[in-house]
């Protein structure tokens, strides 16, 4: 399934495209004003949400990465 974008022509299906137009800069100087040429350039990309173990395996894996080592966090009372 390709994707389509209103105005854009596709370089690379699904992964570039592009959409020509002219831009009016509108400058202090004796010429006026003047217009340039762009590209605006779309890159899709695709979001997946994680799922609910996912994100438990991230938040544990950022806890560990806080806590330190184990042998500086650990409490040595008599």
């Amino acid at each position: 399934m390709t994707l389509e974008l209103q105005g854009y022509t596709a370089v690379f299906d699904n992964l570039v495209y592009t959409k020509r137009e002219q831009v009016i800069l509108n400058c202090d100087n004796p010429v006026g004003e003047q217009s340039i040429d762009i590209t605006k350039v779309i890159m899709p990309v695709r979001f997946t949400e994680p799922t609910e173990d996912q994100v438990v395996d991230y938040l544990r894996k950022k806890a560990e990465e806080l806590r330190g080592p184990k042998g500086l966090t650990q409490n040595k009372m008599p």
